[in-house]
């Protein structure tokens, strides 16, 4: 498929789920296609994926979410799609390394994205063992 431009892909993707494909099917990395869809930055076929009942927190082999993948690329409107209302996007989910969304967004300097993670639930995207960040920087709201 990586022939195929972002709205044939979206297109190939609706059609694949009209006739029945697996929307969580993951590959060899634990990479589901919301993952690849993340990866790519295409906000609209994550959110149709999601809207469709993907597994917004499923973990790749590296512990990555979809929302974590976003955050580290700098796709906020990735981020804004699996943050929108009604998903159950747990924020908070760390990968294999302990590293929250919101800390690999402040560490990737996707300032727009880690506030946009904090503003959704600040004491989520925050984990108490993390008052600071990888970098030993406070979240927005505490400076």
């Amino acid at each position: 498929m990586s022939y195929l431009g972002d709205t044939e892909k979206h297109d190939l993707i609706r059609v694949m789920l009209a006739a029945g494909a697996d929307i969580n099917v993951a590959d060899k990395q634990g990479d589901t296609p919301l993952h690849e869809a993340a990866m790519g930055k295409h906000a609209r076929t994550v959110a149709l994926l999601a809207r469709r009942g993907a597994n917004v927190n499923a973990q790749n082999a590296k512990g990555e979410t979809a929302l974590f993948i976003a955050a580290s690329n700098g796709a906020a409107d990735v981020a804004k799609a699996l943050l929108a209302k009604g998903l159950a996007t747990n924020i908070s989910l760390p990968n294999e390394d302990g590293v929250t969304p919101y800390q690999i967004a402040r560490e990737s300097s996707h300032d727009s994205i880690a506030s946009m993670l904090f503003d959704a639930d600040g004491a989520a995207a925050v984990p108490v063992c993390a008052a600071h960040d990888v970098h030993g920087e406070e979240p927005p709201a505490q400076r």
